[in-house]
């Protein structure tokens, strides 16, 4: 399986191409038997069935052998800036360090007080491991959820994102760039429920460092958090300002019924993308977000300065832009691929299985529609009748924006009394 990529290439992550900053995507890597990708701002780690290969930080194709007993497809993977985590079937979790920078490193056991462990993920130099009830922060407390049965965890740079297979969204962390959705900016180191997701029934999540997504199984994409590079997708005064001295885009204004968008302390529905098209993946890097519809259509936007949308050009996006893989990747030879995001990179390889998706939520009750996706049985939500969504996407669009002055004497449950969905410091 090939893997594309494009962004930072500061320290070789994208070899044999030349220049820090590469706009468009370059085959990094070839092998007909590779299950994971990471991405991080100093290198990518690619896991294949007998090995782990590092681009970057290591230099190009640094190998790294699995412990005894594990391999790429029954292993549970990740890493950081400075290890490589694995957990096996059987039960035993090692790290491997990369401070090192020699083949004389060897795996040592790492100690994680879960049993069961059902996935882990990682984002910068935190690690989180997941049973069905519980997570474990590495460094950091066992946090027990009792009740919920975990679906997928996120970790975004200050803040973590949690799914269960009911299709709730929990977040913890620091607040300060609304990056928890909770309608305040304050931390929080417990997780609560995003309640203005709970008549919802989310399927996918995402989380950049001080930003959040999340997709319904109606495919509908919620955002929430810093909008500061335009990784929300609304408005940015950073992004229009820039388009001024920008050769590739003439300066967009904003249209009379528009605001320039800081921050949004609760998730907004993503208006500007299609009604009719299915999301297949999501993620997200420090400040751009990615992701991919079911025809093949690569989506990116947000902050672009090393070429990490892969639009050709190195200007901020505030609006996704939509990419066909096909056409820009005319030697993959397929139909279906993959997508990952990580620090100021986009890797996309062509596959139909090969790269480890996050866990697809199934309601409770459920039926298999003509495109063999689940749906509610009766149209029906857990949170009422689906015109009840309806109402709330009506609702959002026309929702008032909150200047700061505004949300420092205005609590959210005023706003959710009031109807104002939307908490959002504008500038």
């Amino acid at each position: 399986m090939d893997v594309y990529a494009c962004g930072f290439n500061g320290l070789g992550q994208i070899p044999p191409y030349e220049g820090f900053k590469c706009p468009t995507f370059h085959r990094i890597h070839r092998s007909v038997e590779t299950f994971n990708i990471h991405v991080l701002k100093t290198h990518f780690i690619i896991f294949s069935s007998d090995k782990i290969i590092s681009y970057g930080l290591m230099g190009s194709q640094f190998p790294v052998r699995f412990p005894p007993k594990y391999d790429g497809t029954s292993s549970k993977a990740c890493c950081t800036s400075t290890a490589i985590l694995v957990h096996g079937m059987h039960g035993s979790s090692f790290t491997w360090s990369l401070k090192k920078r020699s083949l004389s490193s060897a795996w040592e056991p790492l100690r994680v007080d879960l049993e069961k462990i059902h996935g882990i993920c990682s984002g910068g130099e935190t690690v989180a491991f997941w049973t069905d009830d519980a997570v474990k922060v590495l460094p950091g407390p066992c946090l027990e959820m009792p009740g919920l049965r975990v679906a997928s965890v996120k970790v975004g740079g200050e803040h973590f994102v949690l799914l269960t297979v009911d299709g709730l969204v929990y977040t913890w962390g620091e607040g300060r760039r609304g990056a928890l959705g909770l309608g305040d900016l304050e931390s929080c180191h417990l997780p609560r429920e995003v309640t203005c997701l709970a008549g919802l029934k989310v399927s996918k999540i995402g989380a950049g460092f001080w930003h959040s997504i999340a997709v319904t199984v109606e495919n509908d994409v919620c955002v929430w958090g810093w909008n500061e590079s335009g990784q929300l997708g609304f408005p940015c005064r950073v992004v229009r300002e820039h388009e001024e001295s920008c050769d590739r885009h003439s300066p967009r204004f904003l249209q009379s019924e528009e605001k320039y968008v800081g921050i949004l302390a609760e998730p907004r529905f993503l208006e500007c993308l299609p009604d009719d098209f299915i999301v297949v993946d999501i993620c997200c890097g420090d400040r751009h977000t990615v992701l991919l519809d079911g025809d093949g259509g690569l989506w990116t936007w947000g902050f672009n300065g090393y070429g990490q949308l892969g639009l050709g050009h190195t200007c901020p996006m505030d609006e996704p832009q939509r990419s066909c893989l096909k056409k820009i990747l005319p030697e993959a030879q397929s139909s279906d691929f993959g997508i990952r995001a990580g620090g100021w990179n986009t890797c996309v390889s062509p596959t139909n299985v090969i790269i480890t998706l996050p866990p697809c939520v199934k309601p409770a009750l459920t039926e298999i529609n003509e495109l063999g996706l689940p749906v509610e049985k009766g149209g029906t939500w857990r949170g009422g009748p689906d015109g009840v969504k309806r109402l709330r996407k009506t609702a959002d669009a026309a929702a008032a924006f909150v200047t700061v002055s505004q949300r420092q004497t205005t609590s959210a449950e005023q706003l959710r009394r009031e109807g104002r969905r939307d908490l959002a410091v504008t500038s």
